[in-house]
């Protein structure tokens, strides 16, 4: 049986974006057809996480219910080489708790983060959706492979908008941010496209 995460930000013990959670994890149980219900709220109301100022909570689970939640104290991780790596047809809808494949890209590389790419076109980071600067709008890929909680706020905020990015478009950006559950749009460092480079 497949298993799932959800990764949630908590700030001082409130949790962000509960809704964008919770929205996520019921579109999966629908989708595997999963006749259970899971109530994200309540699950992580025992969390002893308010004295913690940036908290990473993650929640595994399965079409039978969550199996377990684990949390830990987050920082932002330096990010000093991207990679381009061509991944080739993968099928990432979900938040899948199997990340192997996505780790064994990134080890590969040699780089401290990669830009997932199939067929010429611009997916996804390994952590993170993307978000380009052409000089006067910020644009995300329109072909992520996992559609992001912080992507989907962010693009109904009108902060972020999304178009088709293909490789050789790259050199017309002069900035790139990534963005998850764990990285707020004023947190997340402005990256130089220059770091980006092909493996």
């Amino acid at each position: 049986m497949s298993r799932f995460i959800e990764t949630i930000r908590a700030e001082n013990g409130c949790v962000q974006s509960i809704a964008l959670h919770q929205e996520r994890v019921n579109r999966t149980l629908r989708f595997f057809q999963s006749k259970i219900t899971i109530n994200l709220t309540m699950e992580l109301l025992s969390l002893s996480i308010k004295f913690i100022p940036t908290c990473r909570i993650r929640v595994e689970y399965d079409l039978s219910g969550v199996i377990g939640i684990e949390f830990f104290p987050y920082t932002i991780r330096k990010i000093n080489s991207i990679g381009i790596v061509q991944t080739g047809h993968r099928d990432y809808r979900f938040k899948y708790a199997d990340r192997s494949w996505i780790h064994e890209l990134v080890s590969q590389s040699g780089c401290d983060e990669i830009i997932m790419v199939e067929d010429n076109t611009v997916r996804d980071a390994s952590i993170a959706n993307l978000a380009f600067f052409d000089g006067r709008d910020w644009i995300t890929p329109n072909t992520p492979l996992l559609a992001g909680t912080m992507r989907k706020k962010l693009l109904e905020q009108g902060v972020i908008r999304e178009a088709p990015i293909k490789l050789d478009m790259l050199q017309w950006f002069d900035k790139i941010k990534l963005l998850n559950a764990m990285l707020t749009w004023e947190k997340s460092p402005e990256l130089p496209i220059g770091m980006i480079r092909l493996i």
